[in-house]
């Protein structure tokens, strides 16, 4: 059985690197479910700095490519090795490789889980990515363990605030940098530090408080170049931006620079990420959204707005 599927649906695609004048909603056919895929009806789609990366050539990948990564909307039909966990009408989301920017999209089971029953689905298109590179950089890459200490930068961003919540949960002792309106938020999820980057020296609060076994950098740039200074000796350094090498007054006090890496679908542990929001472990506050007619508009948001996470509403 399978939703009435239409023949044809509206995406957002790119055809030329540049700006977001070169973003396109137009019409594309609506994609077939085979062999262990399952359709999704999308609701939602959020966007990454992936999206605008791809876009501008940063990141480059065959053109003409449906932009998007994050998705969350309903079963439409399952793929006849899909398995029996999804059926249609349930709601789900997922990180993909590409295509999220579209009213359907064909997404590998192995990719889905259901989403947070409590959270709306535009709440739940803000996850994906932001929770699964979090998770990655603290567990498989710095191994983080309880009791130790760890510094988070861009508390406020959809990396950094998954990141330490996950970071509190599994018992470490945390410390967040944000700004302005980003405060508040962070203060809530029961840190024990929090830094006002903008008027508050990271630095001199922690070294003053022993400082920290790992440091999680969103933001590079002078934030990270100045973090090795936080660091005790034989920590380590993890950052999204890439691999990390140490300056020599860091590597001879034996902190490590981390390898680079990247997030990939991971539809299990999504389901613990679930888990942790049904639970209240976890929260994520309420997306800015957009139309999918105005998805140009909607990534100079989030690239330049400061509008915090922002998803696209893809419409009937």
């Amino acid at each position: 059985m399978a939703d009435d599927i239409p023949q044809m649906m509206r995406v957002a695609r790119v055809y030329f690197t540049g700006g977001s004048d070169q973003v396109r909603v137009e019409n594309a056919p609506t994609p077939n479910v085979e062999a262990d895929h399952v359709l999704v009806r999308v609701e939602f789609a959020g966007i990454n700095p992936i999206d605008w990366k791809i876009r501008e050539g940063e990141r480059p990948v065959p053109l003409p490519i449906t932009l998007g990564h994050d998705l969350v909307g309903h079963v439409a039909a399952v793929g006849p090795q899909a398995g029996d966990a999804f059926t249609i009408g349930d709601r789900v989301y997922a990180m993909i490789g590409e295509g999220a920017f579209a009213q359907y999209a064909a997404v590998p089971a192995a990719a889905l889980a259901r989403s947070p029953a409590g959270l709306s689905p535009a709440e739940a298109a803000a996850i994906p990515m932001g929770a699964l590179t979090a998770w990655k950089a603290l567990f498989d890459i710095a191994d983080l363990k309880s009791g130790e200490r760890v510094l988070i930068h861009g508390a406020g961003g959809a990396v950094g605030g998954e990141a330490a919540q996950l970071a509190k949960h599994a018992g470490a002792w945390v410390a967040a940098t944000a700004s302005g309106d980003d405060l508040t938020r962070v203060r809530e999820y029961g840190l024990d530090m929090v830094i006002d980057y903008a008027s508050e020296d990271f630095n001199q609060l922690l070294n003053g408080d022993k400082g920290v076994d790992l440091v999680l950098d969103v933001l590079g740039g002078e934030t990270r170049d100045r973090s090795w200074e936080s660091i005790r000796n034989g920590g380590r350094m993890v950052s999204t931006l890439g691999a990390t090498e140490p300056p020599a007054e860091a590597a001879a006090r034996g902190i490590k620079g981390l390898p680079g890496w990247g997030a990939t679908p991971d539809g299990a542990r999504l389901a613990e990420v679930t888990r942790l929001y049904d639970e209240g472990v976890l929260s994520i506050p309420e997306p800015r959204r957009f139309p999918l007619a105005e998805t140009a508009r909607a990534m100079d948001a989030a690239e330049h707005g400061h509008a915090g996470k922002v998803v696209i509403e893809m419409g009937a």
